[in-house]
């Protein structure tokens, strides 16, 4: 199927229309963002803004509504389809959030070399650094594509080419994720590079660099029987867990007492673990032992064993 391309060639003329007979009114130098459809209309996978988890390092969202943002800079090689803007009232499916985004044409005439270069960011003294950003495109058309590069004194780092590594059926915003941990220590810029001929338009928005708060992370450990059940929980994460909801349940057999045991450990330290022990447990059979938590932070565990109950006693747990 030969490329579409939605130019509104009706709201130029009634919006040209307009000016010239509403009192006051200026015509407009209005830009027509065109693209090649889709078999679906657009669509966004999220519109929930960007939700950084620790300090922010640089975080920009268009809605200056102007290219280049301030501190920012462009090369533009094209005639006419450079970085841009587009805005939300006029095209709300090429915007991920708030009223403003950034945004390149593609070219079926002229080829494209067209660099969006973030601020000058020093890492010094960060231990953990994460870009997070949102794209907008697809890669049916893959005469050009959009670089991720990476830039300081004496390199530059093509860390991502949207042709090559990525397989995008559907024109839909996407979250796209980067540890930059390895340019601590480091000052640098991020660029966005569109290159090449007769691909596809794309989309930018939401740009946050962010150092992550430490996270805990949950994992359940040994399960172990004797007189009731005994688990060890494990925090293997960098961040400290706190109120930890835990539960021992018994599914299958004859248990008559202590079915299910819960409680709460007020805090696991990062990289520690804490013992969790069920209550008096009576019954017979080899049922099945499972294990859970769930921290305030969000993250959860769980884990299984089988073991045989006799009386009072669970043995033979694994």
């Amino acid at each position: 199927m030969r490329k579409t391309k939605h130019i509104l060639y009706a709201a130029v003329v009634i919006g040209i229309a307009l000016a010239f007979v509403t009192p006051g009114a200026a015509i407009s130098n209005t830009k027509i963002y065109n693209k090649k459809a889709s078999s679906t209309t657009p669509t966004l996978v999220s519109e929930s803004p960007i939700q950084s988890t620790g300090a922010a390092i640089l975080e920009e969202g268009f809605e200056g509504g102007v290219m280049p943002p301030s501190g920012w800079s462009t090369i533009d090689t094209n005639p006419t389809r450079n970085w841009d803007i587009v805005d939300a009232a006029t095209y709300p499916d090429y915007v991920h959030t708030g009223n403003y985004a950034g945004w390149v044409n593609y070219d079926s005439v002229d080829p494209s070399d067209e660099w969006l270069i973030s601020p000058d960011i020093d890492l010094t003294g960060y231990e953990e650094v994460t870009l997070v950003f949102w794209a907008e495109s697809d890669t049916n058309w893959p005469g050009a594509t959009m670089e991720l590069h990476i830039r300081g004194d004496g390199f530059d780092d093509t860390i991502w080419d949207m042709i090559a590594d990525e397989v995008w059926t559907d024109f839909i915003y996407r979250e796209m994720t980067f540890d930059l941990s390895d340019y601590i220590g480091e000052t640098i810029n991020i660029s966005w590079r569109y290159v090449g001929f007769d691909g596809q338009s794309f989309g930018l928005d939401d740009i946050s660099v962010f150092e992550p708060s430490p996270e805990p992370v949950l994992e359940i450990g040994e399960i172990s029987g004797g007189f009731g059940v005994s688990a060890v929980i494990k925090n293997t994460g960098d961040g400290e867990a706190t109120d930890v909801n835990w539960s021992i349940t018994l599914e299958g057999g004859l248990i008559i007492l202590g079915k299910e045991t819960t409680g709460t450990t007020a805090s696991i330290p990062a990289e520690d673990e804490a013992s969790i022990k069920s209550g008096l447990i009576f019954g017979i059979g080899k049922p099945t032992i499972t294990v859970t938590a769930e921290c305030a932070e969000g993250p959860s565990a769980e884990g299984n064993a089988t073991g045989l109950v006799i009386l009072f006693f669970v043995l033979g747990v694994s």
